[in-house]
């Protein structure tokens, strides 16, 4: 029986399915799961920072063209602060 001929795309599958098979069980580094909490705080940071700062601001201001009332920001803004229950 002649030898198997390896091909480039080949060799590249059969290294693929050996390091996914190899990394199954292996639980991520402590680096990648600290580094994905701290890229969400700052998500939601600056999505707090965008809807206060942006739309609350100029309901409680009355500057430009606000989309709501003096309460209604302030009760955006107090909302948007609350804690979620989790």
């Amino acid at each position: 029986m002649p030898p198997k001929r390896r091909t480039c795309l080949g060799v590249i599958e059969e290294t693929t399915y050996e390091t996914h098979k190899r990394r199954a069980n292996k639980p991520q580094p402590w680096i990648v799961l600290k580094s994905v909490v701290a890229i969400m705080v700052g998500i939601a940071g600056y999505a707090t920072y965008v809807y206060v700062g942006r739309a609350c601001t100029h309901m409680i201001t009355r500057r430009g063209d606000p989309m709501g009332s003096l309460a209604v920001g302030g009760g955006l803004s107090v909302v948007s602060c609350a804690p979620l229950p989790v």
